[in-house]
């Protein structure tokens, strides 16, 4: 079993590091007056999804205990039939990865979760930071170094 080191722990940090400099750059330049701010969000949509979506289950500390509830998911109707079993979970919850499953089978459904959770997340969110806020950019490098890596990276 591989026990994690230092080494370890800054390789896999340099790329959250990495996108927090380059946002940071993109900003810059936003605020120079260089680009506007729906590049910012665009570029910080993309970047932003593809970290999320292909990540490694086992990046972070959750992943891999979604992977093993996913695991116990049957068919996607069973959430509807057998209602009493299922219903303490949110439907989405449920029907994404039992969809994902049936569809794609148990090598590489958890990798489709994840990408159509991050497709949904992010999305949502830089668009309601792009309706909502003053300062987009500034705002996109916040929900980036706080909320993304929380939410997005995490849950």
């Amino acid at each position: 079993m591989h026990t994690y080191t230092t080494i370890d722990y800054l390789l896999g940090m340099s790329v959250y590091y990495g996108l927090f400099i380059f946002i940071s750059g993109v900003v810059l330049a936003k605020t120079a007056g260089y680009i506007d701010d729906k590049f910012v969000l665009a570029v910080a949509g993309v970047l932003l999804f593809f970290v999320a979506a292909l990540r490694m289950p086992g990046t972070d500390k959750d992943s891999l205990s979604y992977i093993l509830s996913f695991s116990t998911f049957k068919g996607p109707l069973d959430y509807f039939i057998h209602n009493d079993e299922w219903f303490f979970y949110e439907p989405f919850y449920y029907l994404i990865p039992a969809t994902a499953k049936y569809l794609f089978g148990n090598d590489v459904y958890p990798h489709i979760v994840f990408a159509i959770f991050a497709a949904i997340s992010v999305p949502l969110k830089l668009k309601a930071i792009g309706k909502l806020s003053s300062f987009a950019e500034l705002s996109v490098l916040h929900y980036f170094s706080y909320f993304f890596l929380l939410d997005e990276m995490t849950q």
